[in-house]
């Protein structure tokens, strides 16, 4: 076989110099063949991650004699680069005695982009443990640790790790209760969370957490399997401090359900999240697969069963397409191999195409199989690995937005409804605790890699007018030659490529090369002809020589055209740098060995002498030197010598500045009289402390200000405990002193009172302004409104600035969670007549609750109302109710028959005493 060792998931992007091959299907051997016939080196695919078309992966190797140390493993690490070609490839060894891969858990860029994050599950010397670790994209710095502070479930092993905001991550461990914690840039624990989802009878509804994810909007989505009996799983959306938002469960109505698994979830760009897997109806391999999508609000929006066969389909991966759609992989089984497919769908359940592979001739399972967007071409990348002739292999197959890869097949997919029944979960939320521990180890170079190669040799650029005849050779090394097929665009099938090019022009030509030796392994690269470009030449200028020597160096600064550039001046010299004493207009012309020119002029102007200014910062002057020269020397009006002197204002100071070239310089002002500015606020109480803050500024005056309050302290900021005046005086440098007198009503006073006003507008409508120490409180004025069917209903917990409608309440007036005084409002405070419950229930219980109509104030007359006119609506503007009593009530039907739950308008004038009444409002009929 031409190949002894996978290249991993190489080329999952492929960019080069002008387009990237689109498609393509790989298949790498994964053993290295032992005396006694057994592998010993197995990379299982975990979740590979790209960045620029770079593509790394992680797997196992097994060291040691067979069969006395078989559960000894390394772990081995590769980079590819965006051809395919090993970039570098470590091995982790942990240097025990045994150490057995368990779960390998998976690879991901962390939230900082600058390093791999990846947890696995291991067993070290029998104890069983998950290791966490970050490995530099350089592939040269790993940090490893073990994660402590949750018992192992020995059961289920699904370590996770996912990247998320703010350069920090989500780690999961599969506890006995699985855990999820927020681990920070520095590998500190932000948060750490056991969970457990309780259904409506109180009992843990999770087994475990098989997939998590996070979203843009800083959401984190797991599902898992359920404990529920049959085919449940479980999706829950927590916020960034892992509090649950939502949480479902999901159980798919088939016939002889026995259990389901959702592989993975996939946060969609709308808002929505789907959830792709498989479930069971008997013992052994998965029946069929299936995939949902699920709104915000937990709703299931579609449900699908996904089969190629009648036999035996799993879907294990699932992702959203660059356009919105849906993209699945899995596989299924036929009653002698195990084939690949991809497919890919709409949201709402319309099937685009679906993929498959070449047979796998073996009757064993795939390990594992991941999906991969490329964002460079629409498509997706599906690596699988699994066994041919009992031996293990890794296929990457790579297709366009079309879902085409190199060797694939279309078929068609049964895809059918399924009935999810949604039932509303809770959670609860213990401490996870997890620490991490250090842990030995050694990372070396792994060099047991030989994957073909495709190289085309590159020439050197040509001039921009030269014509051009001559050819490319590739070549690919680790392959017989006889066992290799080239075709290159313009149709050419050998290793040579013969070319014309005119001049200017750039021509690009493309090689695949198909490895023919009984595999399906595809390589392509891109070469184009190459050109100097015309040169490019800018002036730049040096002064630095100016202060002492009075001379400017003038720089003509090449961007490389053609090689061996000459100069020359329009002082007649051909150097690449001239100096100069004078202003005044400089060129340079260099030209290249194509014979190409490039020109650029300088107006060149002699740099300023000397400056000095002063600037003025309350009682102090400050002199600011401009020039060539250091070490510059001030002398002020006042005889002093330093760059900043303490002044009087209204007086005028002059300073002068002389530097080491001997420039000269001065500058003169006349001292501002100062307005200094003293403010200050209150802050709210502090309910530990029972203090306010007082907080002052100080501005526009001198500097050093020296503050004194009332109360004997210092400082810009006390904290006060009572009402009253607090009187701060404020001394600066400049002997300006300053008061200022901040008023506090922000405790509790006995000797304040709750204060309540109607008010009425032209209309003849009352409302109720209630207020407490004339708005001015520390704490909350909490008014509460009681309604007629004996309930309570909070309508603020701040002091109230705006109008209340009139009806009954309560207000509290409260501090630091303590009740210190409260009042009854009733409706009557208004003089209100009538007034009108905000729903009812003509199936109830209760007789007042039955039917809806005015509830009249106890202290009213009822006989003084004249000319009623009662209407009730509905949305339609259709008059369900009308009564001219002022007794009679609406009894929740409309035409004989019982109304519908929903929102009506009511609308009644009646007079009173010879003035007219008018009032409506809105009522909820409920069944």
């Amino acid at each position: 076989m031409y190949l002894r060792i996978i290249v991993a998931f190489a080329l999952s992007f492929i960019f080069y110099s002008a387009s990237s091959q689109e498609s393509y299907h790989r298949l790498y051997e994964t053993n290295f063949n032992t005396p006694d016939g057994m592998a010993d080196t197995i990379f299982y695919h975990m979740s590979s991650t790209t960045n620029s078309g770079d593509v790394y992966a992680m797997g196992t190797k097994r060291v040691g004699d067979i069969p006395s140390n078989i559960e000894n493993f390394t772990i081995v690490f590769t980079r590819h680069d965006q051809k395919g070609d090993i970039n570098w490839s470590r091995e982790l060894d942990l240097g025990q005695d045994s150490v057995e891969i368990i779960g390998m858990g998976n690879m991901v860029f962390n939230g900082t982009q600058d390093s791999l994050l990846f947890v696995i599950e291991v067993e070290i010397n029998d104890n069983r443990t998950q290791l966490f670790g970050r490995l530099d994209i350089s592939g040269s710095d790993l940090q490893l640790m073990t994660v402590g502070g949750t018992e192992i479930n020995t059961i289920i092993s699904e370590p996770n790790a996912a990247p998320y905001f703010n350069q920090s991550d989500i780690l999961l461990t599969p506890g006995i209760d699985p855990t999820l914690s927020r681990i920070g840039p520095g590998d500190d624990v932000i948060w750490s969370k056991k969970y457990q989802f309780l259904n409506s009878n109180g009992d843990n509804s999770l087994s475990f957490i098989s997939d998590m994810e996070t979203s843009a909007d800083s959401s984190i989505f797991v599902t898992g399997v359920s404990t529920e009996a049959g085919g449940t799983f479980i999706v829950s959306e927590l916020d960034s401090n892992g509090v649950q938002l939502r949480a479902e469960s999901y159980a798919i109505s088939e016939n002889d359900l026995v259990s389901v698994y959702p592989a993975e979830i996939a946060p969609l760009s709308d808002g929505n999240v789907a959830v792709a897997g498989f479930y069971n109806t008997g013992i052994g391999l998965p029946t069929n697969g299936f995939v949902t999508v699920i709104d915000t609000a937990g709703n299931t929006l579609m449900a699908k069963k996904v089969a190629i066969t009648e036999d035996s389909t799993a879907i294990y991966n699932i992702l959203e397409g660059a356009d919105g759609s849906l993209w699945l992989s899995g596989v299924y089984t036929s009653p002698d191999s195990v084939h690949y497919f991809t497919t890919n769908i709409t949201t709402d359940g319309l099937v685009n195409w679906t993929t498959i592979y070449p047979d796998q001739q073996s009757g064993i399972a795939p390990l594992t199989t991941s999906l991969i967007g490329v964002q460079a071409t629409g498509g997706a990348t599906l690596i699988g690995h699994g066994f041919i002739d009992d031996l293990p292999v890794l296929r990457v197959m790579k297709h366009n937005a079309e879902g085409l890869a190199f060797c694939s097949d279309t078929t068609s997919l049964i895809f059918e409804d399924l009935i999810v029944v949604e039932d509303t979960l809770t959670s609860t939320e213990d401490d996870g605790g997890i620490f991490f521990d250090t842990l030995s180890y050694e990372l070396t170079n792994f060099s047991n890699f030989t994957p073909p190669i495709l190289s085309v040799e590159l020439l050197p650029p040509y001039c921009p007018n030269e014509f051009v005849d001559s050819f490319f050779v590739a070549s690919v090394s680790g392959v017989a030659e006889e066992n290799v097929a080239f075709e290159w665009s313009d149709g050419t099938t050998n290793d040579t490529l013969f070319f014309v090019a005119q001049p200017m022009e750039m021509p690009e030509f493309s090689v695949t090369v198909t490895v023919t030796e009984d595999v399906c392994y595809q390589m392509c690269d891109t070469v184009q002809v190459t050109r100097s470009v015309v040169p490019q030449i800018d002036i730049s200028q040096d002064n630095s020589r100016y202060c002492l020597e009075r001379i400017i160096v003038l720089t003509a600064n090449y961007t490389p055209g053609g090689s061996n550039p000459t100069y020359l001046w329009n002082t007649g010299e051909v150097t690449e740098s001239i100096e100069v004493t004078e202003a005044g207009t400089y060129s340079v012309t260099v030209t290249d060995d194509c014979n190409d020119t490039a020109n650029d002029q300088l107006e060149l102007v002699l740099p300023a002498m000397a400056s000095v200014s002063i600037t003025q910062q309350g009682c102090t002057l400050i002199a600011s030197y401009v020039g060539f020269g250091s070490q510059p020397e001030f002398e002020w009006s006042t005889g002093e010598t330093s760059e900043t002197i303490m002044v009087s204002p209204g007086d005028s100071y002059t300073v002068s500045v002389t530097d080491e070239c001997g420039d000269m310089a001065s500058d003169q002002v006349e001292v501002e009289e100062l307005e200094p500015l003293l403010f200050g606020d209150v802050g709210e109480i502090n309910c530990e402390t029972g203090e306010a803050k007082i907080e002052t500024i100080y501005t526009d005056g001198g500097s050093s200000p020296v503050f004194e309050w009332s109360t004997g302290e210092s400082g810009n900021i006390i904290f006060v405990s009572e009402n009253g005046d607090y009187t701060l005086t404020v001394t600066d440098e400049c002997g300006i002193e300053e008061t200022f007198t901040q008023n506090v009503s922000l405790f509790y006073d006995e000797n304040n009172s709750i204060a309540v006003e109607c008010d009425q507008d032209d209309e003849g409508n009352s409302t109720v302004t209630i207020s407490y120490n004339d708005g001015v409180f520390g704490g909350l004025l909490t008014v509460v409104q009681n309604l007629d069917d004996g309930r309570d209903s909070t309508i603020t917990t701040e002091n109230p600035t705006g109008e209340l409608p009139v009806a009954n309440y309560t207000v509290f007036v409260s501090q630091c969670g303590i009740t210190l005084d409260s009042l009854n409002v009733p409706a009557t405070f208004c003089g209100g007549l009538l007034s009108y419950p905000i729903a009812f229930f003509p199936s109830g219980q209760e007789d007042l609750s039955r039917r809806f109509g005015p509830i009249p104030n106890d202290s009213m007359n009822l006989d003084l109302i004249s000319d009623v006119d009662f209407k009730v609506f509905n949305r339609w503007g259709e008059t369900v109710f009308e009564s001219n009593d002022i007794f009679d009530t609406w009894d929740g039907t409309h035409k004989g028959e019982p109304a519908p739950s929903e929102v009506y308008i009511w609308y009644v004038t009646y007079v009173i005493e010879g003035e007219q009444i008018v009032d409506k409002g809105d009522v909820t009929l409920i069944r």
